[in-house]
């Protein structure tokens, strides 16, 4: 997407509230022009199922695609996928075994950055204070669920948050007994100003008026 050829410190630099996003949820978190690793998995689920049909095979990909091939035949989920290691540079081979697949790496000695991210520690949240507000973007729901809704993008680089969450107003307390003096009250007013009274029978009715 947006951030092709950026490393971590670039992005979290030039575009702080999408870097604190993806903390938050790498597995969903999909970059602006990009996809989620969510949507991987998708994308390759097909593959990854002619692969099982095969005898020998050779497959060069990116460190997400490598992560999600190594998820797929060690029997990891989502929170771990995003966070498997898979250094640059490097031959992995998987050889199937008894309940699970073995894995060798062998370092090809090229030289390279170090591009991985351990889990983040969960942060303790402070006495009377709400955790910031989890925004999702386009997703699906996760493979193992009947229910593939698509949801509405809410935020990205260039698109502002806008919060759609609806608040109940809140009214002064009046300085009545019941709500029938309230109405009463309503009915002299709007009879001195020439307006029709409301129905007064129904004093619930009148202030929801209101």
């Amino acid at each position: 997407g947006v951030c092709e050829e950026m490393t971590y410190s670039m992005i979290e630099e030039k575009y702080p509230e999408e870097f604190a996003m993806r903390e938050q949820d790498k597995y969903h978190y999909r970059y602006p022009g990009g996809e989620s690793y969510q949507d991987l998995v998708q994308r390759l689920e097909p593959v990854i199922m002619e692969l099982e049909r095969q005898g020998n095979v050779l497959v060069i990909c990116h460190q997400a695609v490598m992560r999600c091939l190594l998820a797929y035949f060690l029997d990891k989920g989502a929170d771990d996928l995003p966070y498997m290691k898979c250094p640059l540079h490097t031959v992995l081979k998987l050889t199937p075994v008894a309940y699970g697949c073995k894995v060798e790496m062998f370092d090809l000695k090229v030289e390279a950055v170090n591009t991985h991210k351990d889990r983040p520690l969960q942060k303790k949240v402070r006495k009377n204070t709400m955790p910031p507000p989890f925004v999702r973007r386009n997703s699906f729901d996760p493979l193992s669920t009947q229910d593939q809704i698509k949801r509405p993008r809410l935020y990205s680089v260039g698109n502002p948050q806008h919060s759609h969450t609806y608040h109940t107003p809140t009214f002064p307390s009046l300085p009545f007994s019941n709500m029938f003096e309230a109405a009463e009250l309503l009915q002299k007013e709007d009879s001195t100003n020439g307006c029709k009274a409301p129905n007064t029978e129904d004093g619930e009715k009148v202030l929801k008026s209101t």
